[in-house]
């Protein structure tokens, strides 16, 4: 009778198995294996001569290909998280068990058990852990169905390099590239021992582990990766205790702070009437546009060095750039010292080579190169002269520059009398001067020869 009884509920328990194993398998065909390689990127922008610019939409990922990452980095990743992902189907049976009988003696998800590939799942289908124990192990689960899926999907290498182009790494920050240029300015193909072991250390709790935030920990983290790595097989005890005296080379302060353009924001907002609104949350395209990125950051320091020089002026009493930024934060308020703004366009093709809407995108978000409104006057002159050469007058035609007298220009008020901005009047001169020379009442003789109308 013993033996019977421990058979039947051995068959009860395997059928109980098997149905929830057929449950979970059913739940988990809603989910399109393609979406694992699926994941929004940067778009990245680039000026005319392909010169990155910067990059926005999407989340901060930058996708590779596993070649492009470091082999360091790799057996890090593996040390850390699933020593045994090369030789498991997807799932780490032992370790589930653990987990298992651990989560049902403490009453809560105490132990994940979670193998790379489930790691992957979880992510990919954005598979949260929170709520009641009984839903959180309901999810885990899901994950371990597809799990199965994603490894009959995917071989070995495929499934690490979704895995580390998807992870999170704080703050913004999702993928390995994007990781190690953010945190270490270089690229992932050039991570040393010592920093692939940091970066792969950190994952567990990136925001807590943050070498932004609290270095001591991330070399903790750090050193104890070095040492999975060597209790697993991947270095030697030498190589780790070398790799634990290397100072870490983290991004300085003054480099973490993401610049404001102007040129960016036209361009973000150009795109987004554009794209399509699934286009906009992918992100991941390369954009190449019409700017000068030379031209852009000369016309940005122009501007500032010209307004600079007319704060220098004698009798200046406005408040000055200089003025506003030895303020104290609390005390600045809105940056109220005069502006300027530059649009350069290529007049053979019409391309816009640089937008600046102010002095500094970072101290004054408004783009006055496109949003302002602002008398344009002597810009419209070459309009005013195009409109007479249509009507037949000739560039090299004599026109007078003198003072504007009474019934001069017909339907104009008797006491209206436009003056040269230098106070100079000449008697004549050709028409393309005029323009050339930016004159006052000869412009006006030009529009009334074209009609004012």
């Amino acid at each position: 009778y013993p033996a019977r009884a421990i058979g039947g509920t051995a068959i009860v328990g395997a059928f109980c198995f098997l149905l929830g194993a057929l449950f979970y398998f059913v739940r988990s065909l809603r989910y399109d294996m393609a979406e694992v390689a699926r994941m929004p990127a940067r778009t990245e922008v680039f000026d005319r001569n392909n010169k990155p610019m910067g990059r926005f939409h999407g989340e901060n990922r930058l996708l590779v290909s596993l070649d492009q990452v470091s082999p360091n980095f790799q057996d890090a990743l593996i040390a850390r998280e699933d020593k045994s992902f090369r030789r498991h189907f997807g799932v780490d049976p032992r370790g589930v068990a653990r987990a298992t009988m651990r989560n049902f003696t403490q009453g809560h998800l105490a132990e994940g058990a979670s193998t790379i590939t489930m790691q992957l799942a979880r992510n990919a289908f954005n598979l949260q852990r929170s709520g009641p124990w009984y839903d959180q192990l309901d999810r885990k689960f899901l994950e371990l169905a597809l799990a199965f899926r994603i490894e009959a999907a995917y071989d070995k290498d495929e499934i690490l390099q979704h895995y580390m182009n998807l992870i999170f790494w704080g703050g913004s920050i999702h993928g390995i590239e994007a990781a190690a240029q953010t945190y270490l300015e270089k690229n992932a193909a050039d991570l040393t021992l010592s920093e692939a072991a940091m970066l792969a250390g950190i994952i567990r709790a990136p925001n807590a582990f943050s070498p932004f935030d609290d270095l001591k920990l991330t070399i903790r983290e750090r050193d104890n990766t070095l040492d999975a790595m060597v209790r697993y097989g991947f270095i030697e005890r030498n190589h780790a205790d070398d790799a634990k005296k290397e100072t870490l080379n983290i991004r300085p302060k003054h480099r973490r702070v993401t610049q404001g353009s102007y040129a960016m924001d036209v361009i973000r907002r150009e795109l987004e009437e554009l794209l399509a609104e699934n286009n906009i949350r992918q992100g991941g395209l390369k954009v190449i546009t019409t700017i000068d990125l030379n031209l852009q950051q000369a016309s940005e320091q122009a501007l500032d060095k010209h307004l600079r020089s007319i704060e220098r002026g004698a009798g200046f009493t406005h408040p000055t750039r200089s003025g506003w930024q030895n303020l104290p934060d609390g005390r600045r308020g809105d940056p109220n010292y005069v502006q300027g703004a530059v649009v350069t366009i290529e007049n053979k093709t019409g391309a816009v080579l640089a937008v600046v809407g102010g002095r500094d995108a970072d101290e004054s978000q408004f783009n006055r190169a496109k949003y302002a409104r602002r008398q344009i006057g002597s810009v419209f002159k070459p309009f005013v002269f195009l409109a007479a050469f249509n009507e037949g007058l000739k560039p090299n035609t004599l026109i007078s520059d003198d003072r504007i007298r009474p019934g001069q220009i017909e339907g104009a008020p008797d006491n209206w009398s436009p003056n040269n901005s230098d106070g100079k009047y000449y008697k004549s001169l050709k028409v393309r001067e005029a323009l050339i020379k930016s004159r006052n009442t000869s412009s006006v003789r030009v529009g009334d020869y074209a009609g004012l109308d």
